[in-house]
């Protein structure tokens, strides 16, 4: 298992790690700065709740997922959108005349793609429809990297999640699949 700090402060990044410490992780203990430079090398993506002020709405979703312009990149690019259900037509208008389910899910292909192997998701499949559900279920179950969500989503979390904690008065508490999803 691996561990990230995350927060905007020092106070929030104590907490989440007191969380995660209770929850079981081990803690890195870097020193000489090795763990700032192995954050800032591999930060971790999120995707908040409100996360259309992340995205360029005047780009379209296949300019704002390009980084080289190869026509292999653009094809392979074209290739993931439409495995979410992203119309050819939909590829090409503006992100700011998209769906917000479109918009979730063209910044949930940006964090896959950016390399993080770290990701903060809260309520990720929200604006998804039935029909993106499986697909992008399939596609958190094939990352390879750590996966920290918060989510109401019985099937999300029994889908995808290993490890399932909760957080209570008295921290993040470790919580069986079984007994959640009952």
């Amino acid at each position: 298992e691996e561990y990230t700090e995350v927060g905007r402060d020092m106070e929030e990044s104590e907490r989440a790690a007191k969380y995660l410490q209770d929850a079981g992780y081990d803690m890195l203990n870097c020193d000489n700065g090795t763990y700032d430079a192995w954050y800032w090398a591999h930060p971790p993506a999120y995707m908040p709740q409100n996360y259309a002020d992340l995205l360029p709405l005047d780009q379209t979703p296949v300019d704002f997922l390009t980084r080289s312009g190869s026509r292999d990149e653009i094809s392979d690019i074209r290739t993931f959108l439409g495995s979410v259900k992203y119309t050819p037509e939909e590829m090409e208008h503006q992100i700011s005349d998209l769906s917000g389910g479109q918009k979730a899910k063209l910044l949930f292909i940006h964090m896959i793609r950016s390399g993080a192997n770290v990701l903060l998701l809260d309520e990720p499949t929200r604006n998804f429809s039935p029909l993106s559900g499986p697909v992008i279920r399939s596609i958190l179950r094939r990352f390879d990297g750590a996966i920290i969500c918060v989510s109401h989503d019985r099937k999300l979390i029994g889908e995808v999640a290993g490890r399932v904690c909760m957080l209570t008065p008295q921290g993040m508490q470790p919580v069986g699949l079984d007994e959640l999803l009952s």
